[in-house]
């Protein structure tokens, strides 16, 4: 059987703080990127219809990534006091266990994905499997995934889409 790489890409608005960056400006100042999420997948093409996934299927793909749009993104370890003023007056906070540099989102959504293809291929018993996640934070500079472990997940998702 053929197999075959999609790539899908998405754009969100996102801020967030990267504690401990080189960068002073980005270590002690909240900022923000026009991100660019590239996710690739890699399954069997399905003789039928030409495609290893019609693009439509990737909805919750798009949903999960869609969280970070116009959002916060704060690590675990921030100061209590700032977590405490985003929760309480802004709507869209996302809290990771992970300094939330691009690599780290970059992971999340990685594990977000590889998941939502485990419970695919449970119900088509196929073998997609996601082969790599891009997030670029400019033009020339992203964080890239290829795996991840049990750390790289969120601890909290605040979305009242206000």
């Amino acid at each position: 059987m053929q197999t075959s790489i999609i790539k899908k890409t998405y754009r969100s608005e996102t801020a967030h703080r990267v504690l401990n960056a080189v960068s002073s400006r980005c270590k002690y100042n909240i900022h923000g990127h026009s991100y660019l999420w590239e996710i690739n997948i890699e399954g069997t093409i399905n003789q039928e219809t030409g495609m290893v996934f019609d693009f439509k299927e990737l909805q919750p793909i798009k949903d999960f990534i869609d969280k970070f749009d116009h959002a916060m993104v704060l690590w675990e370890k921030e100061d209590d006091e700032i977590k405490q003023f985003y929760l309480k007056h802004y709507s869209r906070i996302i809290i990771m266990k992970q300094n939330c540099t691009a690599e780290n989102m970059a992971k999340v959504v990685y594990k977000f994905v590889s998941d939502w293809l485990q419970k695919i291929n449970n119900i088509r018993y196929t073998n997609f499997y996601c082969t790599q996640v891009d997030v670029w934070e400019t033009t020339t500079g992203c964080g890239v995934a290829v795996d991840y472990d049990e750390n790289d997940v969120l601890i909290y998702l605040h979305d009242d889409d206000k």
